[in-house]
């Protein structure tokens, strides 16, 4: 798609504007997609089994999924990656904006943003079962998470990496208001930030249990609390 755009589109199940599978090729340049919906996964897009997804200065935004992946899902070892666009005001259960699962790779970079997305756990993002994020230069800012994780919640082997990114102005209601990871997880922030973001509970800027790890290198958590402990 090249200057083309999709908008007000419905899936009873999954993908609600667009689906690749096993080893499908989608590229979109300037071209925006808005207000699509998918009954389970993927509310603009979703990407398995080996496809890939690249967006060139384009935007999904008011996209909603069900239960996973507000604006896309992307798994089984699939590849997203965004240049230069943006997601906006997108919901789903979980993740959001991403849903990133089974060794899929999602990747931001050349000021790509997610911002004023919604979701129980993973308001920008939730990264499941060995997932690998990558976020150059690119922001993630006003997103809520009901429950853990306002901006990305990372579990089961997951792996994200923010260089030269910023997460600000999140909301957790339980843990975790801007980053949350668990279960083996590892974050890394390198030349980033983390600032003015919140938890009803624990961990205003990070909450890391059961055998995850965050490493931050030049990086820096300002202004953030929780309402009982771990106000960084």
């Amino acid at each position: 798609l090249q200057h083309s755009s999709v908008e007000y589109c419905v899936a009873n199940q999954s993908g609600g504007a667009l689906y690749g599978d096993f080893d499908a090729h989608i590229r979109m340049v300037d071209s925006p997609i808005h207000h699509c919906e998918a009954g389970l996964h993927g509310g603009a897009l979703l990407a398995e089994h080996g496809s890939d997804i690249y967006l060139l200065r384009s935007t999904i935004s008011h996209s909603v999924a069900v239960v996973d992946g507000g604006a896309m899902m992307a798994e089984h070892n699939s590849l997203v990656i965004l240049n230069a666009s943006g997601i906006s005001n997108c919901k789903a259960l979980e993740g959001g904006a991403f849903y990133v699962f089974a060794g899929a790779t999602v990747e931001l970079c050349e000021g790509s943003v997610i911002s004023e997305c919604e979701a129980r756990r993973g308001g920008a993002m939730f990264c499941d079962v060995n997932a690998h994020v990558r976020l150059a230069d690119s922001p993630v800012s006003d997103c809520i998470a009901s429950y853990d994780g306002g901006g990305i919640m990372a579990e089961h082997g997951s792996d994200v990496e923010l260089r030269h990114s910023q997460i600000t102005n999140c909301h957790a209601g339980h843990d975790g208001g801007a980053m949350m990871a668990e279960q083996g997880s590892i974050l890394v922030l390198v030349d980033s930030g983390i600032s003015n973001s919140s938890a009803g509970e624990h961990g205003g800027g990070f909450y890391v249990n059961l055998n995850a790890s965050v490493t931050l290198q030049h990086s820096s958590v300002e202004y953030c609390v929780a309402n009982q402990s771990g106000g960084a």
